[in-house]
């Protein structure tokens, strides 16, 4: 037999004026809630900024200001806030050199990781990686309070 659905409505209603059921326990309620929750990642306490190339000198092209020198290494300049990050990459017998120096205050003391290398800088914020390969690769410059990141850097 098919109920209406007037009929279905009123005894739907009945049941809810004459429930006298209890709620779950608040804490049994946060628990079965707590089971579903994922996992959140925790935000890192380090800034992060994405630096931004503005020179690109290769090797062989004269030198921005000077009259008649030209560039031994390829020189790059990036840009990220207020400070700079300075790159010389320089081919070598076993593979590339890079040096770099990142530029602006309050960045010192710094680890700068490229390759799987992971170098620190002088106090004036240089930094060198010996026998790189040829390929792209990403550079990160960490003090703690911040890290500088420089993506697809090619070295050929």
């Amino acid at each position: 037999m098919v109920e209406s659905s007037d009929k279905r409505i009123e005894r739907i209603l009945r049941l809810m004026q004459t429930d006298d059921s209890v709620d779950a326990p608040a804490d049994s309620i946060k628990w079965s809630k707590d089971l579903f929750r994922t996992r959140q990642k925790q935000p890192s306490a380090v800034e992060r900024i994405k630096a931004a190339l503005k020179i690109d000198i290769a090797p062989g092209t004269a030198v921005f200001g000077e009259r008649s020198g030209t560039a031994e290494a390829r020189q790059m300049l990036f840009e990220a806030g207020d400070r700079a990050v300075d790159l010389r990459i320089k081919p070598e017998a076993e593979g590339y050199t890079v040096q770099g120096q990142a530029l602006g205050e309050g960045f010192e003391n710094f680890t700068a990781t490229m390759a799987a290398i992971v170098v620190s800088s002088n106090e004036q914020g240089e930094f060198a990686f010996e026998g790189i390969k040829s390929g792209t690769y990403d550079l990160s410059l960490n003090n703690g309070d911040e890290e500088i990141v420089i993506e697809g850097i090619e070295i050929s």
